[in-house]
């Protein structure tokens, strides 16, 4: 069984490209690769999801993060998305919008919301990329999210964002 994933790359029009390079390969100049981001909230407890990154992995091992992951070749950014919250929280991403598209260093990266409704108990991590999960209140998660345990990559990639990413999250959980 193969089990080599390729990044969705991108031209420097941002057009998606057929280049297919295999993870964790250096992407070329002129071109980027696909990420998304996924802000999570439960209406059950009426609280923000972030999990910490595994100590084991190579990139940040045990920063705070909210689900991050790169798009596989093919994948269109709400697919995406779907998967990485599914693979890394077990949540079903049915109730997920997309917030705001930008360049990021070499990458194009895909900002989503999600509302769910679960038991905030229910969260399935996948080994490997995250060893632990809190749910934490509007405040608590802006004060969390301004601090040194947030990856420092998607910290400054949301940060400018973050007060209309809870007001899209407030307006979906009144739909």
């Amino acid at each position: 069984m193969n089990n080599v994933e390729y990044y969705q790359v991108y031209d420097q029009k941002l057009n998606k490209c057929d280049l297919k390079i295999a993870r964790p390969n250096h992407i070329p100049n002129g071109y980027y690769f696909g990420i998304i981001d996924v802000i999570t909230y439960n209406k059950r407890n009426q609280s923000f999801l972030i999990t910490k990154r595994s100590k084991y992995k190579s990139s940040m091992p045990g920063y705070l993060e909210v689900t991050v992951g790169c798009m596989q070749y093919g994948e269109d950014p709400l697919d995406s998305a779907k998967r990485e919250l599914k693979e890394e929280t077990g949540i079903d991403g049915n109730f997920i919008k997309h917030y705001k598209t930008i360049v990021s260093y070499h990458a194009i990266a895909h900002t989503f919301t999600c509302v769910c409704d679960i038991d905030p108990d229910s969260i399935l991590l996948q080994e490997g990329e995250t060893e632990a999960y809190y749910w934490y209140k509007e405040k608590d998660f802006k004060s969390i999210w301004n601090s040194r345990l947030m990856t420092p990559v998607q910290k400054n990639r949301i940060e400018p964002n973050l007060e209309n990413i809870i007001l899209q999250i407030k307006e979906m959980c009144n739909e």
